[in-house]
């Protein structure tokens, strides 16, 4: 990118300077309250409970938190975990935590505030070299100094977007820190006569709003249904103040959200944020809730209330917040969404008749967008495919192909075909239905696939596999010009399976590697009125993010959370695992590193529907318990007998679950199967 004259110009034009005065008026009115009381002289002396993050928005004012989020339209370096402030407090706890290499947080906050104090002596002095040595973190140390020195430090903190910016006009740099490329930002500002008597942050405001425009928004550029112009830097400051009364129409409420999802924020988060804004136009406890909410500069502090919004949206305006967000709002199928995220294998376990292949069906037309071929058959979604398994199947060749020594070419399946047309549609999830999938033994005739699926690893936001087929052979199929097939991660492979005298049982192997879900019928009353979910959506199509995973690994997640929380999580799930493991001592049932993978990830994807850590941890424990050790337990009761005084080891296990949990009630029908001198997992 280099500077765009025409682009320039016309940012200057249409960015309104005396709007963008007047917000930032406001908040420098509290970052003057800020400085005058936060001087050096007190911060000297500051007790640690008017330093530390953790406690959340009180009636006093925190050095921390007023940094990071009442003056968070001046500058935002939210993100990341707790650790960057050096020591801060855990409410779950209930105590003061501190980066590693301090012995205690006394230590740890006598040393964080004499680098305070250092890095506002050094930038009162420009001293460069002694703010680029200064041991705090780099996003911390650059807002505390454009909160005390607005006119010589500007409030831009991540270093891409210091590169972004500089890129745009066209400045070339070899210099490696962040304090130096904001200094020659600072710079830039002088070359410019239209920037004379703006402030930094006035300028700053420009850069992400106007020219060049915010660096994590740049791929929405070219929308059909949002331009860049349209999207705000600080999209919640702009919508949620104090002094907020303004009213907004469906439509306005909308274009707002779409601005909020252009713009970078999460799902969730615009989800609640919509919530609020049309909550707080009725009069009932949502209405309240929101105006509470409106009473604060920002929703951080609101995020457990917007759990209840966000209950609120899917009650009574889902219809609203459907199409808009495209998030999938019908609670049967959530269960099934939350497994493939955590894994694209999934198991659908059964009588016959209940609606296992269908359900597959139902997905893919859910997220099938009208493009192309894909919406060509009226009755078989273009992302979907259909292999039924035969009972002589006992190699990969009916999935993976064959070398034909009679035609002297490979042999592509129709399953090959179908991963090379979801390599043409990345962005569209691409759904296989394996029918009957235990008439043969899953663990020879899909033996490279379950090894494959174990090779998945992050690139990026791509999720890559091993190789499939290679591209020796691949390289005979027309119109292929990749390298090895590997497993797209837009695929998702979901086996029917019914369990009875003519079929295969499931290996321990296969059990592990996937998702294993019970379909025993629902009320047959049910059945009337589904049509509809066999037909193609006219909009809200479900994208690839409603399936597809965020992490693969537990420490992916982890990183994402701030580090209280991290380690709460941790602990929580291997205490639960452990507690398990106890029960299934000396038995071929207890699980491993796997399982604890797959629980965290899990976890992940219910704390990204907005859960609480207690609560991820509960599900998260219950539906993997469910889904991945249950399956692997049979035997008869000799195998459970721990002696033959105690309880057994089913009934150990039910004592960790709540009796409303989906695992105590398996657990007792196992249990009570056991009468008959055997049990397991499957009726």
């Amino acid at each position: 990118m280099s500077f765009n004259k025409e682009l320039f110009d016309k940012a200057i034009e249409q960015f309104d300077v005396n709007a963008a005065k007047e917000r930032l008026a406001e908040l420098n009115i509290k970052r003057e309250e800020f400085v005058k009381h936060f001087t050096p002289e007190y911060i000297a002396v500051m007790p640690i409970d008017e330093y530390v993050i953790g406690w959340g928005k009180t009636d006093k004012l925190n050095f921390s938190y007023d940094l990071e989020w009442t003056l968070s339209g001046l500058g935002s370096f939210r993100g990341g975990s707790s650790a960057k402030f050096g020591v801060w407090y855990n409410k779950e706890k209930k105590t003061y935590l501190h980066l590693k290499k301090y012995a205690d947080y006394n230590v740890a906050y006598n040393d964080v505030r004499q680098n305070i104090l250092s890095l506002l002596d050094a930038g009162g002095q420009d001293n460069i070299q002694s703010i680029i040595d200064n041991p705090l973190s780099l996003t911390f140390k650059g807002k505390i100094l454009s909160v005390y020195y607005p006119t010589k430090y500007i409030n831009i903190f991540k270093d891409e977007h210091l590169d972004f910016f500089l890129d745009g006009f066209g400045v070339e740099t070899d210099v490696d820190t962040e304090e130096e490329k904001r200094m020659l930002l600072a710079e830039v500002k002088k070359k410019y006569s239209v920037f004379n008597d703006w402030s930094l942050q006035l300028f700053s405001k420009f850069l992400y709003e106007a020219y060049p425009g915010h660096p994590d928004r740049q791929d929405l550029a070219t929308s059909k249904t949002i331009s860049t112009d349209s999207c705000l830097e600080y999209p919640i400051a702009n919508y949620i103040t104090k002094d907020d009364s303004r009213e907004f129409t469906l439509d306005e409420l909308k274009q707002i959200v779409l601005n909020l999802r252009a713009s970078g924020l999460e799902k969730n988060m615009a989800l609640h944020l919509f919530g609020i804004l049309y909550a707080k136009q009725i009069g009932n406890l949502y209405g309240r809730i929101a105006k509470e909410a409106l009473a604060s500069d920002t929703l951080h502090i609101e995020i457990q209330k917007g759990i209840k919004l966000g209950n609120f949206l899917r009650e009574k305006i889902s219809d609203i917040a459907f199409p808009i967000l495209q998030v999938p709002s019908e609670e049967k199928y959530t269960n099934y969404l939350r497994a493939l995220r955590t894994k694209p294998f999934m198991l659908l376990a059964g009588i016959s008749g209940t609606g296992k292949s269908r359900l597959v069906r139902e997905l893919a037309f859910k997220s099938c967008p009208n493009i192309d071929d894909l919406q060509a058959d009226k009755t078989t979604p273009g992302n979907y495919l259909m292999i039924e398994v035969k009972p002589n199947w006992h190699d990969s060749t009916e999935i993976l192909g064959y070398y034909s020594n009679i035609s002297k070419k490979y042999q592509f399946t129709k399953f090959i075909h179908f991963l090379v047309k979801a390599k043409k549609y990345p962005k569209v999830p691409f759904f296989v239905c394996l029918d009957e999938m235990n008439l043969a033994p899953v663990e020879q005739y899909f033996a490279e696939f379950l090894s494959v699926i174990e090779t998945r690893k992050k690139n990026d936001n791509a999720i890559v596999t091993g190789t499939l087929v290679e591209a020796q052979r691949m390289r005979e199929l027309e119109g292929w010009t990749e390298g090895d097939l590997t497993l797209p991660d837009n695929v998702f492979i979901i086996g029917t399976v019914n369990m009875d005298d003519t079929t295969h049982q499931f290996s321990r192997k296969v059990i592990d590697r996937a998702m294993t879900i019970e379909m025993n019928g629902d009320k047959l009353a049910n059945m009337f009125g589904r049509s509809g979910d066999l037909c193609y959506l006219d909009e809200g199509v479900w994208p690839l993010e409603s399936f597809k995973a965020v992490h693969v690994c537990a420490d992916e997640m982890l990183k994402e959370l701030k580090l209280d929380q991290a380690d709460t999580l941790k602990q929580g799930l291997v205490n639960k695992l452990d507690a398990i493991n106890i029960c299934l001592k000396n038995t071929p049932f207890q699980v491993s590193y796997r399982v604890l993978n797959e629980m965290c990830v899990y976890a992940g994807v219910l704390l990204s529907e907005g859960l609480t850590i207690d609560a991820a941890i509960a599900q998260a424990v219950d539906q993997i318990t469910l889904m991945k050790i249950l399956p692997r337990i049979e035997g008869d009761e000799d195998m459970f007998v721990v002696d033959k005084q105690n309880k057994n080891r089913l009934e150990m296990m039910m004592e960790l679950f709540d009796e409303n949990s989906e695992s105590y009630k398996k657990l007792e029908e196992m249990n009570n199967r056991l009468d008959s001198g055997f049990t397991r997992f499957w009726p």
